[in-house]
């Protein structure tokens, strides 16, 4: 058996365990009130898409001139 990795909670036969706290039955309808009033995974995905290409170098652009050969290779191949 795998020793426990300090951090990473309980594991039984090297696989990891989530342990979640037990609801009452009258709680579990306001917990999921609660969840959809968060909002969406998909909106708060939107909320952050512009930051999707920060930082993109493509070819044509000044600072492509700028890197080494292996890694234009490297973001060529990465594109594909």
């Amino acid at each position: 058996e795998l020793p426990a990795v300090d951090g990473f909670g309980i594991s039984l036969n090297g696989r990891r365990l989530v342990v979640k706290q037990a609801l009452a039955p009258g709680q579990v309808a306001h917990e999921i009130n609660q969840r959809e009033s968060k909002g969406s995974a998909k909106a708060d995905r939107r909320e952050w898409m512009h930051l999707l290409n920060v930082g993109n170098i493509t070819e044509g652009m000044a600072e492509w001139e700028d890197l080494s050969l292996s890694e234009r290779r490297q973001r060529q191949s990465s594109q594909k």
